[in-house]
């Protein structure tokens, strides 16, 4: 039996705010200050645990800024593991998404055709209106880019743009005026 004194010793064993403080923080706090360490390979490892979170399934959303954060890397394989990140959540955060799009044309830039490609790829393949509203621009370059890699990518757009853009244009009122699909310039061989 269990006596009126007993439970207020033990009632005052559960209030001690101990057992509610604790060094281990989690999962999401320990994969956040590895995508914010100093070391390239930890940057990488932390991109890669996150990744396979998402994967099988875990909410990651929480760590968008700091996997957007690595995305400035000259490392290939990290870029493409962010770039992969970002086509998953973008629709989810498509406010904090749009912090991506400088990177994303600075890519569209660098001198590594791969980078240049899978720049404008991955803003292609992330449907949120506000990154498509860059996309054009990148686009054109890359129809003209010399490695044939890179001047395919537009081609594989060119429907993604008329479904994407057009509403878009509808809603600024240039639709009469404004073919969406002028960004990759139908005058080109290839382009059909």
């Amino acid at each position: 039996m269990v006596s009126l004194g007993s439970i207020t010793t033990m009632r005052g064993k559960m209030s001690d705010s101990k057992y509610f403080n604790t060094q281990k923080k989690g999962e999401i706090y320990e994969l956040k200050a590895e995508l914010n360490s100093d070391k390239k390979e930890k940057k990488k490892e932390a991109v890669k645990k996150v990744i396979a979170s998402m994967t099988v399934g875990k909410d990651v959303s929480a760590l968008f800024t700091d996997v957007t954060m690595c995305m400035q890397t000259d490392n290939l394989e990290l870029k493409k593991l962010v770039y992969l990140y970002l086509i998953n959540y973008a629709k989810t955060q498509p406010d904090l998404a749009i912090l991506a799009v400088n990177t994303f044309v600075k890519d569209c830039e660098d001198p590594n055709p791969l980078i240049r490609a899978l720049a404008v790829r991955t803003m292609g393949c992330i449907r949120v209106e506000k990154i498509t509203e860059y996309l054009c621009e990148p686009l054109r370059k890359c129809l003209k880019d010399e490695d044939p890699y890179s001047a395919l990518i537009p081609l594989l757009y060119k429907s993604f743009l008329r479904e994407v853009q057009r509403p878009y244009l509808r809603e600024v009122g240039e639709t009469r005026h404004h073919d969406p699909t002028s960004c990759t310039d139908q005058h080109s061989p290839g382009v059909g």
